[in-house]
């Protein structure tokens, strides 16, 4: 039989085992940690016993892109109650400059968008929607580059022009009697550009360089001429044309005495000395007329076939008298 003292001996052995199981396991308990986290979609509580965050994940097997957000960081260390955060990232469309580009982020605002892509804005660049909106997947995010610059130029300064009317001059003409003279000055300007192509331009600044000298102009009003015989006869146009003449006769209209409509003018009167054949569309039929320098008052009456524009056919009774006056540079006033 055994003896007292090696009964003992066994139970101490036993208790000594169950002693370090218990520690065991309560040392193992104390190194896990009852963590939460949150991942596609899901809410997972777990007891982990990895230390920190990237432990954790490579203990799930969950792997990170490189635009995926965890929060806390991945260095955090574990403690119970802590809470795991990661956003996984989606695509965007950034459009610049007229080119699109399909990026990945997790960002929540249009800013973080801008910072994780490194994009330096000025406070004037334009950002569709703005810079504090919200982003989801799909969005377009448009960015237009806006630069402001002053940009100085010499500008013409228009001269001034007096007229001065003169009853010496023939209504309807004028002559310079002072010649103006342009002056310049410098304005300078805001320019807008937007991708490069100016919107906007705001004069800001001006100052004359050389004041523009004025021009003086004569306005004829004299509506009268003098006619050789020293009358003065009121008129409503002056045309320079060209004169030539013609008989009632076979050379210069194809009729002879006797035929029908020989020597009728197109008004149905008789042609006779101060009959003028004229284009009804300068002078009208019917007009009264001076004829400078021939000194001639004669009336619109008759047409031609060759008489088209500033031309006007004079009638005379002789073919010699219409050949030897040839062909005149002539004014002709259309009188009142």
């Amino acid at each position: 039989m055994k003896s007292r003292l090696d009964i003992l001996e066994k139970y101490r052995k036993y208790v000594a085992l169950i002693v370090f199981i218990v520690m065991a396991m309560a040392i193992y308990d104390m190194g896990n940690k009852s963590v939460n986290l949150f991942v596609d979609g899901k809410d997972m509580k777990m007891s982990t016993s990895a230390y920190d965050v990237k432990s954790l994940l490579e203990q799930k097997k969950i792997e990170l892109s490189k635009y995926d957000q965890v929060s806390p960081g991945l260095e955090t260390t574990l403690v119970d109650g802590t809470v795991i955060r990661i956003d996984r990232a989606f695509e965007v469309t950034i459009s610049e400059n007229g080119k699109e580009r399909k990026v990945k982020t997790a960002e929540k605002t249009v800013e973080g968008l801008l910072k994780q892509e490194d994009m330096k804005l000025s406070k004037y660049d334009k950002v569709i929607p703005g810079r504090a909106k919200e982003i989801k997947p799909g969005d377009q995010i448009s960015i237009t580059k806006v630069d402001i610059q002053n940009v100085e130029v010499v500008e013409d300064v228009p001269y001034r022009v007096e007229v001065i009317s003169d009853d010496s001059i023939e209504a309807g003409k004028s002559a310079i009697v002072q010649k103006g003279t342009m002056g310049s000055k410098k304005v300078v300007y805001e320019v807008v550009l937007e991708d490069g192509t100016e919107v906007k331009r705001s004069k800001i600044e001006e100052e004359m360089i050389s004041e523009p000298s004025e021009e003086v102009v004569k306005k004829g009003t004299k509506s009268f001429v003098i006619t050789s015989r020293g009358e003065h006869r009121n008129f409503k146009k002056v045309i320079s044309v060209s004169a030539t003449a013609y008989t009632a006769g076979y050379e210069s209209t194809g009729k002879n005495p006797g035929d029908a409509e020989y020597g009728i003018t197109r008004s149905g009167t008789r042609v006779r000395p101060g009959v003028v054949a004229v284009d009804p569309n300068v002078i009208p039929l019917g007009s009264k007329l001076y004829i400078e320098p021939l000194g001639i008052v004669a009336s619109a009456e008759d047409t031609g076939s060759a008489i088209k524009g500033n031309k006007i056919d004079i009638y005379m009774e002789s073919l010699s008298d219409a050949r030897r006056f040839g062909r005149k540079n002539v004014k002709v006033y259309i009188l009142k």
